[in-house]
């Protein structure tokens, strides 16, 4: 870990829009190690909306949105987060080097390095890429090794962990859902023929039946989006989730299963019992922890 004074670096320039590396952002104000008073936001989708929230809690800070252009403008420095399909965050880091300003950018997962410094055709000559675990900072420096990188403290996953309590329910099992965007076999969505392969192989996750099965939409999913995968029968009840915090819904859950969702990193560093469902059709989980079980190797 790195000395916490690399936070130290004047008027910061904050471009969002993921709500991966947003939650890490936020949670470095949240602790102190920066702070929002010296902070320009420029912030749009999911990290708006997680921002807005957060943020409110501190009572003697105002909260505004800035365009990226004024954001940049005004600071010493640009702390990006990023996303492989989003181009708010990249026309950020754009502004920051067009500018000569120190550009920094926040990787919150292990998978799809390098698309989110890929912006028209060519790679982001950006100074700085911080992580918060040493597996991201291996993973980076492969990609990317002319840029420097550093572990810095991963403030969400402590935090987030630290609030999930008890053992959970017996029989409920959460299911953390996450745009796949492509099929890997047949014409359905990967998420979707995950969440069969999930609901055939039942038994060889949680022996509490009859099971209760709450699907967690991701942030970006569109409201609806899950309807179709609502029943009830005598093995099982499907509902759908999105009102509680996210350590709430671990809180009550016996078994955490998803995809590859940093959100299942949460729920393992919380004692979970957490599984990857996804079917022998998909690549393999990206999610290096050791201790998530892989559905299909249990077949």
């Amino acid at each position: 870990m790195i000395p916490e004074d690399h936070f130290s670096k004047g008027k910061v320039a904050v471009i969002a829009h993921d709500a991966g590396a947003a939650n890490q952002i936020i949670h470095w104000f949240i602790q102190g190690d920066l702070s929002p008073e010296l902070a320009y936001f420029s912030l749009s989708g999911p990290a708006l909306v997680l921002a807005r929230k957060a943020l409110a809690e501190k009572s003697a800070f105002i909260f505004e949105n800035h365009t990226i252009t004024d954001a940049v403008t005004q600071a010493d420095w640009v702390l990006a987060g990023t996303g492989w399909a989003s181009e708010h965050e990249k026309q950020g880091m754009a502004e920051g080097i067009r500018q000569n300003k120190e550009t920094v950018a926040v990787f919150d997962h292990w998978v799809n390095y390098e698309p989110r410094l890929k912006y028209q055709g060519r790679i982001l000559d950006i100074d700085q890429i911080w992580v918060t675990d040493v597996y991201a900072q291996v993973l980076a420096v492969d990609v990317f090794p002319e840029i420097v990188t550093h572990v810095m403290p991963g403030r969400y996953l402590t935090y987030e962990s630290s609030r999930v309590q008890g053992d959970g329910v017996k029989g409920n099992i959460l299911f953390l859902m996450e745009p796949v965007r492509v099929s890997w076999q047949g014409v359905a969505h990967g998420e979707f023929q995950a969440f069969q392969f999930f609901l055939d192989h039942l038994a060889l996750i949680s022996t509490h039946a009859p099971y209760n099965i709450i699907i967690r939409p991701h942030p970006s999913d569109p409201e609806g989006k899950y309807q179709a995968l609502l029943q009830t029968s005598d093995d099982f009840t499907i509902t759908v989730s999105s009102d509680t915090s996210l350590y709430e819904a671990l809180s009550t859950a016996e078994v955490v299963v998803g995809l590859n969702s940093y959100a299942m990193v949460v729920a393992l560093a919380a004692g979970r019992k957490v599984c990857s469902v996804l079917p022998p059709t998909a690549p393999a989980c990206v999610l290096p922890q050791p201790g998530i079980i892989e559905l299909r190797t249990l077949i």
